[in-house]
């Protein structure tokens, strides 16, 4: 009839990952030993990214994870910039930026001895396979699309807290029987 309309909902399930992402860490191994401290607390984060809204966004989500510090760059430079003088624990990586690409960045992370050991996080909206693969190879720590699941997030950042917990105990040395 003429006027009147009709109105339909459709649900959609959310599609799988492209790619499964291993933990490659080994808090999957030994999540049952749990953090000796709070999850994410004491972590200094450096958020490479030239959008502001997406900073906001983490900015918020951060403020729930204790003594949690977030500095953020707007360009690749600034980004290697801030990385060289403040040394942070992890880093959050937009691959496109103005000036230079997300992985010519974490090419230049890699490859100076003052940040390389420093686990870089790819924040991204390109959920292609080669792209994912191509940046854990080169040595990115994680790699998350956009938009970011903030759960997720968390607990890579809790298994990055875990890990560099572990890395602080001294080690116990194994004596032949």
């Amino acid at each position: 009839m003429l006027g009147q309309g009709a109105a339909f909902t459709v649900s959609l399930p959310r599609a799988p990952d492209l790619i499964h992402v291993p933990d490659r860490t080994p808090a999957a191994a030994g999540r049952a030993a749990g953090p000796h401290y709070p999850p994410g607390a004491g972590l200094s984060v450096l958020y490479i990214e030239d959008n502001p809204a997406n900073v906001e966004v983490i900015a918020r989500f951060l403020k729930g994870k204790p003594n949690t510090t977030l500095v953020s760059a707007i360009s690749g430079r600034a980004g290697l910039e801030c990385a060289v003088r403040d040394v942070p624990d992890i880093i959050l990586l937009d691959l496109n930026l103005p000036d230079l690409q997300g992985d010519e960045v974490l090419n230049e992370l890699k490859a100076d001895p003052a940040t390389a050991a420093i686990p870089v996080i790819v924040l991204s909206a390109d959920a292609s396979r080669g792209v994912i693969h191509r940046l854990l190879a080169g040595g990115a720590f994680a790699y998350l699309t956009k938009p970011v699941e903030l759960a997720e997030l968390g607990e890579v950042l809790d298994s990055f807290g875990w890990l560099r917990d572990q890395q602080a105990r001294p080690a116990v040395p194994v004596v032949p029987a």
